[in-house]
């Protein structure tokens, strides 16, 4: 009675695994033979995948604020809608010498 050997993935693949799994309409157990996969470790990567889907907060217009046009002498006043921009820079200071950007175009 020998057990049977699945090959080793990273999470990366695992995450990917997860993801080709919830768009399938299978059952675990079909879907795990159809990938040459243990259900025990299928199921781990599931739950861990599952629960750090559920621990991203959803956010909410009130988690946003306006970015204002620095370029612009009205700059206190003055939004600036990003989606409808082709091209846009964002620099975001963070403090200690921390410096997010965003480019875009």
């Amino acid at each position: 009675n020998k057990l049977k050997r699945f090959p080793r993935h990273s999470a990366r693949q695992w995450k990917a695994i997860i993801q080709r799994f919830s768009q399938s309409e299978l059952s675990i157990d079909a879907f795990c033979q159809q990938e040459s996969l243990g259900k025990t470790t299928f199921k781990k990567w599931q739950t861990h995948y599952s629960k750090s889907r559920k621990s991203i907060k959803k956010a909410t217009p009130s988690d946003f604020i306006e970015i204002a046009d620095s370029s612009s002498t009205l700059a206190a006043s003055r939004t600036v809608d990003i989606t409808q921009a082709t091209i846009w820079d964002i620099e975001l200071e963070l403090g200690d010498g921390i410096i997010c950007r965003f480019r875009r175009g």
